[in-house]
C-alpha cells in the first residue's frame, strides 16, 4: 500500500469507520499530508498507534491473499 493512494485513502476511510464502532475512543484529526511519509497520520497518538497497527494487520492479509494462502 503506497501513500496517497486509492488503496490508503480506502484502508483511512475502513479504519474510521471500524474505530467509530469500537469501545475505543479515537480522534481523527489528521496531520498535514506531509508528516504522512513519517507514518504521522492522526494527530493523536493513541489513534496513530492504533492506525498503524491496523495497517500491519491489513498488509499480512494482503500478502497472505496475494500468495493464495488463504485462496
Amino acid at each position: 500500500m503506497t501513500l496517497g493512494t486509492q488503496e490508503h485513502y480506502d484502508m483511512l476511510s475502513s479504519f474510521e469507520k471500524y474505530m467509530t464502532r469500537s469501545p475505543i475512543r479515537c480522534r481523527f484529526d489528521k496531520e498535514p499530508k506531509e508528516d504522512w511519509k513519517k507514518r504521522r497520520i492522526y494527530q493523536d497518538s493513541n489513534t496513530n498507534d492504533l492506525f498503524n497497527v491496523y495497517c500491519a494487520g491489513y498488509a499480512s492479509a494482503r500478502c497472505a491473499y496475494l500468495q493464495g494462502i488463504y485462496a
